[in-house]
């Protein structure tokens, strides 16, 4: 197994996309803010929904809001 695993901020999970950053993954024009799930009990916890418009694509992903933190 490689000791230098890279880590990357997101993966598409149906058309395999990876976003090595937060900030890659918020310049990316292909994807499309669709809303925000607060939990008002813990803010840290709400999600964020994005939807990756492409060709072959259209998933809806899902990111805790502490990922952007």
């Amino acid at each position: 197994m490689d000791d230098q695993q890279t880590t990357s901020f997101k993966s598409c999970p149906m058309c395999a996309k990876t976003w090595i950053s937060r900030d890659n993954f918020l310049a990316d024009s292909t994807l499309i803010f669709n809303g925000y799930q607060a939990n008002f009990g813990v803010l840290e916890e709400g999600l964020f929904y994005f939807t990756h418009e492409t060709d072959g694509c259209g998933t809806t992903m899902v990111i805790k809001a502490k990922a952007f933190l």
